[in-house]
């Protein structure tokens, strides 16, 4: 049987030695490894050699550290596995957080036994079944901890009854001053976004205002932390996009039947029109891990803004959407600008929008480059776009030549003054999907709009 051929990836801060170890291992047991610390050859464009050793893999063996989990290189390496279904396989050889995308792929725990750990692998690397254990743990019986639990019974019992003391006394104060403001000040929720069984009500103009009010007020007064009382900074800010006036291409799904795939896209996965509970208009479901390609743009200006609906329903956040602009060769190259675009020939720009929700903040990536060579690689957070107030966002990105200025829910969170190419062509936009976390997961996507804006005068 022919040996697959493994990819890799971990981090050197922190898993250096011990990937080189198990890829030594894994050679001696006839498998074709590819490792960047011995197959570079000396003068080779390190990026480049990545990208063609990560695109000729059967398998990526995803070493799991605390270095590795957090960082992008890595995690884009998965990622492209993912998205072109090939095999990856994380090995735990330190207790880390797991990423989100590998926590539901079988795991193979170096930290117990490492002949353990390679074993399973080498027979995960063939397609054997066979069960290999880990060798048992010894514990401490538990007569040998029954003294201490003894001596201190009496004083542990003593601590218990101060602290819930303590919190009663806490939690009845609390209660009050609470009282006290609900007394003063109670807001209302009149635009309720979702309903007990999941689904989305309000209505989206509503929503919108809302946001405007609360969150993009053109002044705000910041508090400096440790400053003397009544010492405070102010500063005043302004919402500069402005929507380019010449439309060039606008999609809301309505000339399109309830359930159908709408006529000028394409797809490597699935979709449908729909209607939701008490919104206007037809929104594009896209409930499936994909690419979905607007083939109607097929030119963009070097000066445009770029503008459309996104709406989540409350479970979704963990999993965002992308948004690629791309120069597509031909139409069919669409299915390539998915995730880990900046490895393709071509300069691309790569977006992706998660929500926040109430104990985690919404995160946009940016990432430009071409040739395996990311020229931008970068991520902010924010609470403008939080499914636990509101499932809607309205997106706006703004091109002026090389500068690039993306708006949620009129917050600016992008300003990159070099973010194209000089001079840069692009002739395509892309929507990529991670997949759904849970089966109800989904995006609602409508009222695209393109435009010719005018150009950066900036002196």
């Amino acid at each position: 049987m022919t040996k697959q051929k493994i990819f890799f990836s971990y981090s050197r801060t922190d898993g250096a030695s011990f990937a080189l170890r198990l890829a030594d291992d894994l050679k001696k047991k006839g498998f074709d490894v590819w490792i960047d610390q011995e197959d570079i050859e000396a003068g080779l464009e390190w990026d480049t050699e990545i990208a063609k050793a990560l695109e000729s893999c059967d398998c990526v063996l995803f070493l799991e550290t605390e270095k590795s989990v957090a960082s992008d290189n890595c995690l884009d390496e998965v990622h492209y596995a993912l998205e072109n279904n090939k095999k990856v396989i994380p090995l735990i050889y330190v207790d880390s957080r797991t990423p989100f995308r590998l926590s539901r792929l079988q795991h193979i725990n170096f930290t117990k036994d490492y002949d353990t750990g390679l074993a399973l692998l080498v027979n995960e690397l063939e397609g054997n079944a066979r069960a290999v254990t880990y060798p048992a743990e010894e514990k401490t019986p538990l007569k040998s901890r029954m003294p201490f639990l003894t001596k201190n019974y009496k004083s542990l019992m003593i601590v218990t009854c101060l602290a819930v003391l303590i919190a009663a006394i806490v939690l009845i104060t609390s209660k009050n001053k609470s009282a006290s403001a609900e007394t003063k000040s109670s807001p209302t929720l009149t635009d309720t976004i979702t309903n007990q069984t999941g689904e989305l009500t309000g209505e989206p103009n509503a929503q919108m205002n809302n946001i405007e009010e609360e969150e993009h007020k053109k002044s705000e007064d910041i508090i400096v932390p440790g400053a003397n009382e009544g010492t405070q900074l102010s500063y005043t800010s302004k919402y500069d996009f402005v929507q380019g006036d010449k439309i060039i291409a606008y999609e809301d799904f309505n000339s399109v039947n309830l359930g159908d795939f709408p006529l000028k896209w394409n797809t490597n996965a699935s979709a449908e029109v729909v209607t939701v509970n008490n919104k206007k208009g037809k929104w594009l479901k896209i409930r499936e891990k994909g690419i979905f390609h607007p083939e109607f743009i097929t030119s963009l200006p070097e000066n445009f803004t770029f503008e459309f609906d996104l709406v989540v329903n409350n479970a979704n956040y963990l999993s965002p959407l992308c948004l690629n602009i791309a120069n597509l060769k031909k139409p069919e190259d669409f299915a390539e600008y998915a995730y880990l675009v900046s490895i393709l020939p071509e300069h691309a720009v790569h977006l992706e929008f998660g929500a926040a929700n109430a104990t985690t903040d919404g995160v946009s990536k940016l990432v430009t480059g071409k040739m395996g060579v990311p020229t931008i690689n970068n991520a902010v957070n924010y609470k403008v776009w939080d499914v636990s107030k509101n499932n809607f966002a309205r997106i706006s990105i703004w091109r002026q030549n090389q500068r690039l200025r993306v708006y949620l829910n009129k917050e600016k969170i992008w300003d990159i003054p070099r973010a194209f190419e000089a001079p840069g062509l692009y002739n395509a936009i892309t929507f990529a999907f991670y997949g759904p976390y849970g089966k109800e997961d989904y995006y609602l996507l409508s009222n695209i709009r393109l435009a010719i804006s005018a150009p950066d005068k900036r002196n």
